[in-house]
């Protein structure tokens, strides 16, 4: 007997197709591994930390929202888009990429990842989170 809010195969549907960008696997694959399950009609969800650079328009940014990440696939894009809407170019592609490693404990506790989105690529740029954590008490 399954327990009523257990995680199944079945609850998750069927996976990001392989065409799609990488960070719909690797989210995908964070969501098998970390998701939650408040309502079994809804299925599972997570949080992730998010942050966004442009490398032409927006290189430095301190604001991190969080991105809820649920098994509609089809519409992480758009959810991306709206939370990050007064910094997000309509008109370009975007990037989600996974921090690894992963940054301490925050305000956002109860997210599984940090991520950086990211558009308007340079060859000779990349996008990175720095972090400092006080190890005195």
């Amino acid at each position: 007997m399954i327990h009523p809010g257990a995680i199944t195969v079945e609850t998750f549907g069927r996976p990001p197709r392989a065409e799609q960008p990488i960070w719909h696997h690797e989210i995908w694959d964070l969501l098998r591994a970390h998701g939650d399950v408040e309502f079994q009609e809804e299925g599972p969800f997570m949080y992730v930390k998010s942050h966004y650079i442009s490398h032409t328009t927006v290189p430095r940014n301190t604001v991190t929202r969080p991105l809820r990440f649920d098994t509609d696939h089809e519409t992480w894009e758009s959810s991306v888009r709206f939370m990050w809407e007064d910094y997000i170019d309509n008109q370009a592609p975007l990037d989600v990429l996974l921090v690894s490693p992963d940054l301490p404990t925050t305000i956002y506790q109860g997210t599984v990842a940090t991520v950086v989105v990211t558009q308007h690529p340079l060859p000779d740029r990349a996008a990175c989170v720095i972090s400092t954590f006080n190890f005195c008490g």
